[in-house]
């Protein structure tokens, strides 16, 4: 009875199967824009799923050690080594490690695991001194979510951490000692939310409160401990606290306020007003890169078409041209040392994929530590292209804009992303492809 029930079972497998196959079977491209001699098809594991790939290579902040995630029985594990040496130390986890970051002594490798399912993370570290070492999780308690809102530069074994244990509708900010385990309440909130800013010892001393979706207040904490507004604005306005105020009054900030896009500018305290150090005609600046101790401005990114960039340190610019790069490559500094003699700078390309270098300015020496398996492919794949067109608004979209090599024909094919300057419209996709008049598929 048995036999005769599983034959029955695998020939209702094999019919589905059959279905299957002739249901999704493959369909001649008929679309004109594929009427053309395209390039190979590239497989698959070259952009995904590619054992040998290694990636988010991150420095300790006192330069003694590298980390990156590789992947070790099917699965992503943490290495480490010394950066004079060769012999590596590898960190297996139960848990699926896609970010992580050191402690601010070297001692911890750090990243926030989701166990249950339901995006209730618990923050994890791995004392790297220690060969085999175990993860540690710091738990705190069932359906609460905690994650790692900053790790600065000179708090040694701590770091700053916000949870949702006190109300789940709400997080608090928290100091964590790594050693000890031990939790320390920095600020609890009654609105719905908080950004905060800190120093580099840990210490708050700017936040903006939300108190509804569309209000908000910056404030600075004052000797005393009470606070101080220093800016309000709404849903379409924006004002992001980089720097603490210097003797004068003066702080860094990414502000919209009173124009159309973010810029970098100077903020006084005192009379609340505005000094702009950068910004772009086009489209708003992306970010701003920091000293990692000193907060000092380094450099403004935009990207009217490729990547833009202002310096305002020039031995940090002499440290990013010192990778290889032309006009369509983005460069990224995704890890540095305290001290910043050494960096971890990423290059991007539409083709070429990411490359990471190690650049050491202490002997003007730029390594290559990794280049994507993805770069072989380049010759097969094609190049992002930056477009303009105008929303019914008036107001000029800049978009990027990828073809299939050796396409024709005037309709798009893909999707319209909705990112466009403050005030426009949203373009469909047949309305974007009768302005650009060109095939491809575009991301703004």
């Amino acid at each position: 009875m048995f036999k005769k029930a599983a034959f029955i079972g695998l020939g209702i497998l094999a019919i589905a199967a059959i279905a299957i196959l002739y249901i999704f079977r493959p369909i001649a491209a008929t679309h004109q824009a594929l009427q053309a001699d395209l390039p190979k098809l590239v497989a698959l594991r070259h952009f995904y799923a590619n054992t040998d790939s290694k990636w988010r290579y991150r420095l300790s902040p006192d330069g003694k050690h590298i980390a990156w995630l590789a992947t070790k029985g099917f699965r992503p594990a943490l290495w480490v080594r010394p950066l004079d040496g060769e012999e590596a130390d590898v960190f297996n986890t139960k848990d699926e490690v896609r970010w992580y970051s050191w402690s601010a002594d070297g001692r911890y490798l750090l990243y926030q695991a989701n166990r249950d399912g339901w995006e209730n993370d618990v923050i994890v570290s791995i004392d790297v001194t220690q060969k085999d070492a175990e993860p540690r999780s710091y738990d705190f308690g069932k359906n609460v979510k905690s994650w790692i809102h900053s790790v600065p530069a000179e708090a040694g074994s701590e770091i700053l951490i916000g949870n949702n244990q006190r109300d789940a509708r709400k997080f608090d900010l928290y100091r964590l000692n790594l050693e000890t385990g031990k939790t320390t309440a920095l600020d609890l909130i009654s609105e719905i939310g908080v950004h905060w800013s800190v120093d580099r010892q840990g210490e708050v001393y700017a936040r903006t409160v939300h108190k509804s979706q569309d209000d908000w207040r910056t404030e600075l904490r004052q000797p005393d401990g009470s606070w101080n507004e220093i800016a309000q604005g709404g849903m379409e306005d924006w004002f992001r606290v980089l720097s603490q105020p210097d003797e004068d009054g003066n702080l860094l900030a990414l502000s919209t306020l009173g124009r159309d896009k973010s810029a970098v500018v100077t903020f006084d305290t005192q009379s609340q007003t505005e000094n702009v150090l950068f910004d772009d005609d086009a489209v708003d600046t992306a970010w701003v890169e920091l000293h990692p101790v000193t907060g000092a401005a380094l450099s403004a990114v935009s990207y009217p078409d490729f990547q833009h960039r202002k310096f305002f340190d020039p031995d940090y610019e002499a440290a990013l041209n010192a990778v290889p790069h032309d006009g369509e490559t983005a460069r990224h500094r995704v890890s540095t040392t305290n001290d910043m003699s050494k960096m971890i700078i990423e290059t991007e390309h539409s083709t070429k994929g990411w490359t990471k270098y190690l650049v050491n300015q202490s002997d003007n020496s730029v390594e290559t530590i990794a280049v994507p398996p993805i770069a072989a492919q380049a010759d097969h794949l094609s190049k992002m292209e930056p477009v303009t067109f105008s929303a019914r608004d008036g107001l000029t979209i800049h978009a990027t804009m990828t073809r299939p090599k050796g396409a024709v024909g005037p309709s798009a094919h893909g999707g319209f992303d909705s990112w466009r300057p403050r005030g426009a419209q949203r373009l469909g996709l047949q309305q974007f492809a009768q302005l650009v008049g060109k095939p491809g598929v575009c991301r703004a």
